[in-house]
């Protein structure tokens, strides 16, 4: 692929660009690699392996840390495919995908900074994301703390990042939260709507309103959604006695005498 691009540029053959990566998370549930654009919006997708031997950024240990990181350096730039990297630095061997018995690091390094106390140890643990020929496992935590990737999606990827291009690891599903950077949000009845809003509909209890957030704060905000408040309705009596109703969206909780019907 390389050699291939390097002489189609020495020709005069124009490549177009690859969209750059503003930022990359990984979703340790889905084993699942996502790239957003400076706007904010889901631009590819890549299954990956992490860890077989859990969370964490403990020296010594084969876990994956999570949290906020950055990409502190790229290795292997025009390397061919299975190009075998040892210590950060190329042997000359080249591995063939799948071959029996191999795993080493190839292809490609994107060398990885913790930003966070939780993953501070992060870069001297030398937590990678790079290609594997076991790509057979891939979609699996079969790896040894490092995020491994299919070297042709990492070929895509690299080319798609920058030194510091931001990196979030979580343990949580996040595939679906990032379909749209505008979303409706409801709000209570006002006068009227701010000028930086858009009201598209209302009613005597409520108002909808279009809020379009700035990228990186509408990234932040769905992957770390703040707190729903707890709202409480006042004291009902009922025959068999006091019972206390609290209420969120979407679901409430009774705290009373328990009758033979709330028993299972």
């Amino acid at each position: 692929m390389a050699t291939l691009q390097s002489f189609l540029r020495l020709i005069g053959f124009i490549i177009p660009a690859a969209a750059s990566a503003a930022a990359i998370v990984v979703s340790i549930p889905e084993q699942r690699l996502y790239v957003f654009d400076d706007s904010g919006e889901k631009t590819a997708s890549y299954p990956v392996s992490t860890s077989a031997y859990g969370l964490g950024d403990t020296r010594g240990t084969y876990s994956t840390p999570l949290g906020k990181l950055e990409v502190a350096g790229k290795i292997g730039d025009g390397a061919p495919i299975g190009a075998v990297f040892k210590s950060g630095h190329r042997t000359g061997e080249i591995c063939k995908i799948n071959s029996p018995g191999r795993d080493p690091i190839i292809t490609r390094i994107l060398h990885l900074r913790g930003l966070e106390s939780q993953n501070a140890s992060a870069y001297t643990r030398c937590i990678y994301i790079h290609g594997t020929p076991d790509e057979r496992r891939i979609g699996k935590p079969v790896s040894y703390g490092c995020v491994r990737m299919r070297s042709s999606d990492l070929v895509q990827l690299f080319d798609m990042t920058s030194v510091g291009t931001s990196v979030e690891i979580v343990n949580a599903r996040v595939g679906k939260l990032f379909a749209k950077t505008t979303w409706n949000v409801p709000l209570p009845a006002v006068a009227s709507a701010p000028p930086a809003e858009k009201q598209t509909a209302s009613s005597e209890k409520s108002t909808t309103l279009t809020r379009t957030e700035p990228p990186r704060m509408a990234l932040a905000s769905k992957l770390h959604p703040a707190p729903r408040p707890l709202q409480i309705s006042p004291e009902t009596r009922t025959p068999a006695g006091a019972m206390t109703i609290f209420e969120m969206p979407g679901m409430s909780f009774k705290f009373g005498p328990a009758s033979r019907d709330d028993s299972r």
